[in-house]
This record gives structure tokens, sequence and C-alpha cells, in this order.
């Protein structure tokens, strides 16, 4: 499977950042991609701290309505994030991630479970958290599971996944920059690849808010491909082989001691 990263920075006006994300499947379908990652925040960005249900949509508004047209059109299965309908509080939204088949068919939807509420930020303010983790999904020869961005510093929401039969994890994510902020986040995200032993795809918007670096990492821990700290695209070609292999060399899933951990899951 080709897999991409649409690395950019998202503006305040829906609309703009809706036709920019039709470019970027355009020209990913132009290069035999498979399935296109976005950033998170990808419908609007900041979202209005006064009324953030607002911009707020259902999934079968417009902007993903938008988007799975042309998923279907191009011939690439998509991952993409918006702002929500919440439905639990009206003056909140969901952060909210789907996986949209080549078809053009929502075939997972994930909503953010650990919210921002660190280094001074405050996300709960605006979003409600999502109750579970959804999925993983066959997609080709894959099992894809969704995160968003803070959850990967989480590692048990990943190793959830992972033994459900995740073997491609695709994050959106709006991660900040600042001191050692890059470094945590390739850090994490290689982490969460070798222990594992799945693909990580991290789409990131970019600067001077967020740091870019959108990655795709093998499950060996090697990174295939970083996307630095510019608007663009990137891809590589991912294949199961090489999940199987490394889950061979390296059986961690299968050494686990769960009777071991039991304090992990208590409060």
């Amino acid at each position: 499977m080709r897999v991409g990263i649409a690395q950019f920075r998202a503006s305040k006006v829906k609309s703009e950042n809706l036709e920019k994300i039709i470019d970027f499947i355009r020209a990913a379908s132009r290069k035999g991609v498979d399935l296109i990652v976005f950033p998170e925040y990808s419908m609007v960005y900041p979202i209005p701290k006064d009324s953030p249900a607002s911009i707020a949509e259902s999934i079968d508004g417009p902007f993903i309505s938008r988007i799975t047209d042309e998923a279907r059109r191009n011939r690439v299965s998509v991952v993409v994030n918006f702002c929500e309908v919440c439905s639990e509080n009206s003056k909140k939204v969901y952060d909210t991630s789907v996986l949209i088949s080549s078809e053009g068919k929502v075939l997972l939807t994930y909503r953010k479970t650990h919210l921002f509420d660190a280094f001074k930020f405050k996300e709960s303010a605006l979003i409600e958290p999502g109750k579970e983790i959804t999925g993983p999904v066959r997609l080709d020869d894959f099992n894809i599971g969704l995160l968003i961005c803070y959850d990967i510093r989480f590692p048990e929401a990943a190793r959830v996944l992972a033994l459900r039969g995740c073997n491609l994890l695709c994050v959106s994510s709006a991660w900040f920059s600042g001191v050692l902020k890059e470094e945590h986040l390739l850090t994490t995200l290689r982490s969460r690849a070798i222990e594992n032993g799945f693909y990580v795809v991290m789409a990131n918007q970019i600067g001077p808010t967020f740091c870019g670096r959108s990655s795709i990492i093998d499950p060996f821990g090697v990174k295939l491909v970083d996307a630095g700290d510019e608007e663009c695209m990137v891809y590589a070609d991912l294949g199961i082989e090489r999940v199987e292999k490394v889950r061979s060399l390296l059986p961690l899933l299968r050494q686990r001691r769960p009777e071991l951990y039991l304090e992990v899951t208590r409060s």
C-alpha cells in the first residue's frame, strides 16, 4: 500500500481548507497513493473559543460529504480530521477523525479520547472527549487504527489497537512547536511503532504554531519519511510482510504478561 501524508497549515476559513484537502487528494491520486492522511484540525484552526459549536458539522454534513465524493472520484482512501457536532454538550465539539475508503464510504470514526490539558493549554474547554477506542478496520492488506495527537502520549491506547489486530496506525496531529516538542513527538511515534510492531503514519500541521515533521515509521522503528517543516505531500510504500517479519523476530505482543499489569487499569 502506498501511503501519503498531507502536511499543511489550516486557516480559520473552512472553505479554504476544504479546497486544499481536495487538491492534496487529487495530487495523491496522480502519484498512485492508496491512502492519504491529513492533520488534526484540518477543517479549521483555531477553533473559535467563544462558540466552538458554530463551526461543527455532522459526519454526513457538507465537509465530509465533499471529501467522500473526492475520495471516490480519485480512488484514494482518506483519513481526515474535523470538528463534529457534539451530542453530549451543545457548547463543545468532538475532535473526530474518519477513515474514508476509495469507494467513498466512511469505514471508521474515532473521537479523540485524551484531551490536551497540559503546558497551560486546556483543550477540554472546547472539546468533549470520546468514550472509546474504535477500530481497527480492514483496508486492503492492513488493519487500520486511528488516534489523534495527544493520544499517542498514552501507550495503552495504541496497545489496545495492536491487540485487536491493528498493523497500521494513522495519527492526525496538531503538535505544537516549542522546546523539546519535536523530540517528544518523534520519540513517541517511534516508541509506539517499536513496542507494537506496526507502522505509524502521522500527519502534522506546520509552523509557526505547530512543528511539522510528519513521518512514517516502520514496525522496527525505522523512519521511512520525514516531511520537515514545509507544506508538502510525502509518501512511502508499506508492505504487510514487514509487519509479519518484525513481529516474528520480536514477538512482543505474544510475550506480554498481562497478569502482572493489573495496576495499569486501576483508577
